[in-house]
């Protein structure tokens, strides 16, 4: 389920990213785009949400739980919520790179921002430490 989650995340913003030409690509990520496009385009249009719109993540650390948002007319409205089964760190706030934690606020992901060739799943910088936490 993990695994699914991170793909997802990473694929989704691949493929509502497509308008733009700086995005980059790998053989990895054109093989998980070509298998997972049509899956995610259904789903996209059976819950009445448009290809390409702009998508919010939350993300609950205590819950365990992972919330994808999707933005529909002028507001966002929920699309699918995973369970997360393991994060490192403990809960509380990231303070330093390396102490295990996960980031907690608002980051803007942006075509640049993903990472295609990491080594495991398809990726993305989210932006840790925004200007906020530096």
């Amino acid at each position: 389920m993990f695994k699914q989650l991170f793909i997802f995340i990473a694929l989704a913003i691949f493929c509502l990213s497509l308008k733009t030409d700086n995005i980059p690509k790998s053989t990895l990520s054109k093989k998980v785009a070509k298998k997972l496009t049509p899956i995610l385009k259904k789903e996209f249009k059976s819950n009445g949400f448009k290809w390409g719109e702009e998508l919010y993540f939350r993300v609950f650390k205590k819950e365990k739980k992972f919330e994808v948002w999707i933005k529909k007319g002028n507001k966002f409205s929920l699309f699918k919520t995973y369970d997360v089964c393991y994060f490192s760190g403990g809960l509380g706030t990231k303070t330093k790179q390396g102490d295990g934690k996960s980031p907690e606020g608002f980051y803007f992901v942006k075509p640049a921002q993903l990472n295609p060739y990491s080594s495991y799943h398809l990726a993305f910088n989210i932006g840790y430490p925004n200007s906020y936490e530096r």
